[in-house]
C-alpha cells in the first residue's frame, strides 16, 4: 500500500496526499477507513510517511522533505534579512520580529507558498505541526518562537558569586544537533516557562542564550546558555532589591525543580531526536 501512495504522489508531482486520495487507493485492496487509519500509524512508525491524526487527520505526508524544505526556507530568509537588513523580500508584518527574535506568525508562513496544497496544507497547518513537532513556541496570539532562526551571539558565561551557576555536561563531544532549540521549545511549550520581557520584548533571546522568568512567580530570571562546548550553563540572578538571604531562601526552593525540569526535557528532546545517549549529567547544583 505504501508503494501505492508513493506512485501516486509521484504521477501527481506532490509530497502530501490527503486521506480521501490515500483512501481510495487503499479500497481497491479491501481497507476499510478504520483500517488505513491503523496501516497509516504502521508506517508513520516505520518512519516510511508521515500523519499526524490527532492534528491533521486529512494529511498524509508521503515524503517528509517537504517539511524539511519549509524549515530551510524559513533559516535562509532570516540569514538574508540579517545580511541585507533594507531588503525585505516579503514585505508582511511581523518581519523585524522574525528577523531579530526569531518569531514567525501564520501571515509571514502563507508567503511561503512552495509545498503548500491549497485547501489541505497551508500555514495554518504548518503550524499547528510544528507546534506538536515542538519546533516552535507559542509565545502570544498567533506569535511563535522558532529557536532555530535565532541568531547566535558572543555571550560572556558569568557566575554569581551568591548563587552558584550550575553545568550540564554531555561529554567531550558535547550536545547534539537541535538538542537546545527543542530545550527552548519544550520549556515554552510544556514546562510553561516564561521569557523575560521588557516593553513586550525579550530582554535576552539569541541561539545560544536564552533568559527565562523564575518559575513559581518568584523575582529573579533564568539564563540557559549553550557554550557551543561540552555543556549548558545555567544561572540564577535576582534584581538589586533582593537580599542575598532572600535570593538564597528562592533558591534552595526553586533550583531542584529547575534542574529536574531541565533534564526532563533534554531527555524528552534527546528520544524525540533519536539521541538516545545524549543525557547529560548536572553539577554544581546551588543549595
Amino acid at each position: 500500500l505504501e508503494s501505492c501512495f508513493q506512485r501516486l504522489a509521484k504521477y501527481q508531482r506532490k509530497a502530501i496526499l490527503s486521506i480521501d486520495e490515500c483512501l481510495k487507493e487503499a479500497t481497491a485492496y479491501h481497507f476499510t477507513r478504520e483500517s488505513l487509519d491503523d496501516v497509516l500509524q504502521y508506517l508513520h512508525n516505520l518512519k516510511l510517511i508521515m500523519y499526524y491524526k490527532d492534528i491533521l487527520p486529512d494529511v498524509v505526508f508521503i515524503d517528509a522533505q517537504v517539511l524539511l524544505d519549509k524549515i530551510t526556507e524559513l533559516v535562509e530568509y532570516s540569514i538574508k534579512l540579517r545580511a541585507e537588513p533594507s531588503s525585505q523580500a516579503i514585505a508582511v508584518g511581523g518581519v523585524e520580529k522574525f528577523k531579530t527574535c526569531g518569531i514567525v506568525t501564520t501571515q509571514i508562513l502563507s508567503k511561503f507558498s512552495s509545498g503548500y496544497v491549497p485547501g489541505l496544507f497551508e500555514g495554518k497547518h504548518l503550524i499547528l505541526l510544528f507546534k506538536k513537532l515542538l519546533i516552535v513556541a507559542e509565545i502570544g496570539k498567533e506569535k511563535y518562537l522558532m529557536p532555530c532562526l535565532l541568531k547566535p551571539e558572543k555571550v560572556k558565561i558569568v557566575s554569581s558569586s551568591i548563587i552558584p551557576a550550575f553545568l550540564f555536561y554531555f561529554g567531550e563531544n558535547g550536545p547534539k544537533l537541535g538538542i537546545y532549540c527543542f530545550l527552548l521549545a519544550s520549556l515554552i511549550t510544556d514546562a510553561k516557562w516564561k521569557l523575560l520581557t521588557e516593553d513586550g520584548n525579550p530582554v535576552q533571546l539569541s541561539r545560544n542564550s536564552v533568559r527565562f522568568v523564575v518559575p513559581g512567580n518568584n523575582p529573579g530570571y533564568v539564563t540557559i546558555t549553550d557554550s557551543f562546548s561540552t555543556f549548558f550553563h545555567v544561572s540564577i540572578e535576582f534584581p538589586d532589591q533582593v537580599t542575598t538571604a532572600k535570593a538564597r531562601e528562592i533558591c534552595e526552593k526553586v533550583c531542584p525543580i529547575i534542574c529536574e525540569t531541565i533534564l526532563t526535557h533534554i531527555r524528552r528532546a534527546s528520544h524525540r531526536l533519536n539521541y538516545n545517549n545524549s543525557i547529560p549529567v548536572a553539577s554544581f547544583l546551588c543549595s
